[in-house]
């Protein structure tokens, strides 16, 4: 699924001069989404290969977490 995502968006940036100007203005925050999907991704692997413990987990997801609100100014906001 996320290597699926990730060919779309490309290719709809190589295909759409507007959309590539869009993802180039938000570079720093799709990178950060980019590399919080692939912490995910590989989180939830390891979880299938070797049954992680549920503190690995959570410490992965907190992970995932730090890189959007770190990387890509994505704040947690009350609805």
């Amino acid at each position: 699924v996320l290597a699926a995502a990730v060919v779309a968006v490309a290719s709809g940036g190589l295909a759409d001069p507007e959309l590539a100007g869009l993802l180039g203005e938000h570079g720093r925050s799709l990178t950060a989404l980019l590399a919080a999907a692939v912490v995910i991704t590989a989180l939830g692997f390891l979880d299938d290969r070797k049954n992680l413990r549920a503190r690995h987990k959570l410490a992965g997801q907190l992970a995932a977490a730090l890189i959007l609100i770190l990387g890509g100014g994505y704040q947690i906001e009350r609805v």
